[in-house]
C-alpha cells in the first residue's frame, strides 16, 4: 500500500510539475478581461403555437472574462421573421444581455403582417445562452387596430438561435 501511495504521490507531483506555466515577465502578463466586438448573422426557430423562421444581423460587444461567472456582454440584433404556413412576415429588433451562468434578458420590438392588415408587439425576454446560441422564451404584448385579425402570430414564443461571426473576435 505504501508503494503504491508513493508511486501515486511521484505521478501527481511529475503531472503538477510539467502543467505548471513558465514564468512570465511583468509586461506579459495577459489581462484578466478581454474586450469583444462581433459583427454577424443570426439564424433561428421561433416556435409555439406558429412556426417562424428568423436571418438577421446582430452586433455585439463586451467582456470575456477568465472568472468563474463568465462573460458578460449586450447585443443587438435586426431579423426578419416569416411563418411560411400561416404566410406571416415580420420584423423584429431585439437588444438582449448576457448575464452571469448564460442567463440572457432583453426586449423586443416586432411588427408582423398577413400583406393586409398590420399588428405591432412589445416583447421582454429571458432565456439561456451564449455569444453564439441562444434558447429565449419571450411573450409578445400585442397592439394595432389588427391585433385580433391576423392569425398566425404567436403571443408566447420559444426561440432558438444560432450566431455566425462574420468579423470580430472569437
Amino acid at each position: 500500500m505504501k508503494k503504491h501511495a508513493c508511486l501515486l504521490l511521484f505521478f501527481l507531483s511529475v503531472v503538477a510539475t510539467r502543467a505548471q506555466v513558465k514564468d512570465t515577465s511583468f509586461s506579459q502578463v495577459q489581462s484578466f478581461h478581454t474586450e469583444i466586438h462581433q459583427f454577424g448573422i443570426v439564424t433561428g426557430v421561433q416556435q409555439f403555437k406558429n412556426t417562424f423562421f428568423e436571418l438577421g444581423i446582430y452586433s455585439l460587444s463586451g467582456t470575456a472574462s477568465k472568472c468563474a461567472f463568465g462573460s458578460g456582454f449586450t447585443a443587438i440584433s435586426f431579423t426578419g421573421l416569416y411563418n411560411p404556413f400561416a404566410e406571416v412576415a415580420g420584423a423584429d429588433l431585439s437588444l438582449w444581455s448576457n448575464a452571469a451562468f448564460m442567463i440572457q434578458f432583453g426586449a423586443g420590438m416586432n411588427a408582423y403582417t398577413d400583406f393586409e392588415a398590420m399588428v405591432y408587439g412589445l416583447k421582454p425576454q429571458v432565456g439561456i445562452g451564449g455569444m453564439r446560441f441562444s434558447f429565449i422564451y419571450g411573450f409578445n404584448f400585442m397592439f394595432g387596430n389588427s391585433a385580433s385579425t391576423i392569425e398566425g402570430v404567436n403571443t408566447n414564443t420559444l426561440t432558438l438561435r444560432f450566431n455566425i461571426l462574420i468579423k470580430g473576435d472569437r
